[in-house]
């Protein structure tokens, strides 16, 4: 190689060797931007607290499952409603029975302003309304008596709502199943009276009379098939 040619390979030598440093400096830097705000993100998103209503619980404990918030019934004062009537009793159902029978409360804040005794049927699907079971609900004076046997029974409560309807409860034809339900708010519990000729008697013990609605719910996820619901009014809980 010939001295000019080494003055040329050492000059350019010499010419890239500040560049190169310079170059990987603008990398890096360009590296640390593309990565910065990632990391960022995933920092800010670790420090994120999940929302009470979406926590996990505890383990080996079931998460609470609130009720839907509702407005208080406003139900007027009639004390006495009938569906279906075949004269004065309930009409009665061959192709419904009654499956459960519950009490549930909801309402404000402070206290429940609705309660109501839900009485949930299983049957044919749409509910043919000439099918349905007739129901009656009024209230009544002790003492309280099992029918056919006359029998006294004790019922907790200051007022006592009887719920008449005319099906079979458990099974077609009457089976057997629970007799008590314990109650929620100002219903203290309910309890099975009569069971026979295609009707069946729920007395529920509350703490007054108080106004009472019916209305019936089909094909929702709680009552796929029928359910009637006897509504309670009133203040208090």
């Amino acid at each position: 190689m010939s001295k000019e040619q080494i003055a040329n390979t050492a000059n350019y030598t010499g010419n890239r060797a500040p560049w190169v440093p310079r170059m990987a400096a603008i990398l890096l830097l360009l590296a640390g931007c593309d990565s910065a705000p990632g990391k960022e993100a995933d920092s800010a998103a670790s420090s994120v607290p999940t929302p009470p209503s979406v926590a996990s619980a505890a383990p080996g404990v079931s998460p609470t499952r609130h009720l839907r918030p509702r407005e208080c019934a406003d139900i007027g004062d009639d004390h006495a409603q009938v569906h279906l009537m075949d004269g004065d009793s309930p009409q009665l159902s061959q192709a419904f029975f009654g499956e459960k029978v519950y009490a549930r409360a909801y309402g404000e804040k402070d206290g429940a302003c609705t309660r109501e005794i839900v009485i949930r049927f299983k049957g044919p699907r749409p509910a043919p309304e000439s099918a349905m079971p007739g129901i009656d609900a009024h209230y009544i004076k002790p003492p309280i008596l099992l029918n056919p046997s006359d029998k006294k029974i004790k019922v907790d409560g200051g007022a006592f709502l009887q719920i008449t309807f005319g099906a079979w409860m458990n099974a077609p034809g009457g089976g057997e199943g629970p007799k008590h339900v314990d109650g929620q708010g100002s219903i203290a519990e309910i309890v099975q009276t009569q069971q026979s000729e295609g009707k069946t008697t729920w007395v529920a013990g509350v703490d007054e009379e108080r106004p009472i609605k019916f209305t019936e719910s089909i094909g929702t996820p709680d009552c796929p098939d029928l359910c009637y619901r006897v509504i309670l009014g009133g203040e208090g809980a």
